[in-house]
């Protein structure tokens, strides 16, 4: 069996990215702000949330292949890519999103259409992510259900 039909394989790699990237500076927060309301996430914490995360899909990646569960190639492969670009583009949003440069009130003024777009995105991103899991999950429970 050819590595590219191993989907399991990319979510553990991610897994371990995310781990790496996320301990690369422990101490460090992950700041996510929403309306009046201020989330503050250190990154080891989240990094660890994210890495539980990505094994169990790997986990049910492999337990759909060990058993001999056929599940569409065009679902699998999806769910992997949205999943893994899913979280890169959230954090790449929030990272923009969170930018506290000092601009003038020029800069300011220009910035808010632009961060109003970055939300949208955020959102849009996050609820792609969210509803391929669901659909994943369906799936997953009515391949096992059905052996």
């Amino acid at each position: 069996m050819n590595i590219l039909n191993k989907t399991y394989f990319y979510l553990f790699l991610f897994a371990f990215i995310i781990l790496f990237f996320f301990y690369r500076k422990p101490n460090e927060t992950f700041d996510i702000n929403i309306q009046d309301t201020y989330y503050v996430i250190q990154n080891s914490h989240f990094g660890i949330l994210l890495f539980i995360l990505y094994v169990v899909l790997g986990l049910a990646h492999l337990y759909l292949l060990n058993n001999r569960l056929v599940m569409s190639h065009w679902i699998l492969n999806s769910h992997v890519i949205i999943s893994i670009l899913g979280l890169v583009l959230t954090c790449y949003i929030l990272g923009k999103l969170n930018n506290h440069s000092t601009k003038t009130l020029e800069e300011i003024l220009r910035s808010i259409k632009t961060n109003r777009y970055l939300t949208y995105a955020f959102f849009l991103t996050v609820g792609i992510t969210i509803a391929t899991q669901l659909v994943f999950g369906i799936f997953f429970l009515i391949k096992i259900f059905r052996k």
